[in-house]
């Protein structure tokens, strides 16, 4: 039986790389908006009802690609966890700001797409986990402060989150590097002035 249940995990697994691969390509192509379910499933290799068996409809789906990139991201980081704040969110943060670089169009479009909302929902609560984690990790506050303190995380995250949208747009024109690190001053200062 345990050999059968890792046998679906894979199957599993593969099915929603192949989807998210095939919207990844399809993005490069189309405007995101105007994708449909039938070109993905038909770039995947898969069934439309096997697209259903798995997600409820495209918002969901859009939600999981989402939620399995920025896992990615954060997973790849998690070996330098153990580095400083400033160093640990510079690796994050540079290598965010790449992926955005390098899938420019896929970003925009979802961001600029009617699911925004679900991406924006996916990063942001994302990013306050990492920030929470890392708040909690580094012993800079009490996990009682921390709650206290909740909305300075939600603020702050949310103000982040505002300046991706500038440098996406372009009302933001400053060099990733320089971009970076102002992300991680402001994050560090506002943990340090508000959160001991």
């Amino acid at each position: 039986m345990r050999e059968r249940s890792r046998i679906n995990d894979l199957r599993v697994r593969k099915t929603r790389k192949a989807l998210q691969d095939a919207i990844l390509e399809l993005a490069k192509e189309y405007n995101f908006d105007e994708i449909t379910i039938n070109q993905i499933c038909d770039r995947a290799h898969i069934r439309r009802v096997t697209f259903y068996r798995h997600y409820k409809g495209k918002s969901d789906f859009i939600a999981n690609v989402v939620q399995d990139l920025v896992d990615a991201c954060t997973e790849f980081n998690s070996v330098h966890i153990h580095e400083s704040p400033k160093i640990y969110y510079d690796y994050v943060i540079n290598d965010v700001l790449n992926f955005m670089l390098e899938n420019e169009r896929l970003i925009r479009g979802i961001f600029y797409s009617k699911y925004a909302k679900v991406a924006t929902e996916q990063i942001y609560t994302k990013f306050i986990d990492i920030v929470r984690r890392e708040v909690l990790r580094n012993k800079m506050c009490t996990e009682e402060k921390l709650e206290e303190k909740k909305f300075v995380i939600y603020f702050v995250c949310g103000g982040i989150m505002h300046l991706v949208y500038g440098w996406l747009d372009g009302t933001i024109t400053i060099p990733k590097e320089e971009y970076a690190k102002e992300i991680n001053y402001l994050m560090l200062s506002i943990w340090k002035l508000e959160l001991t």
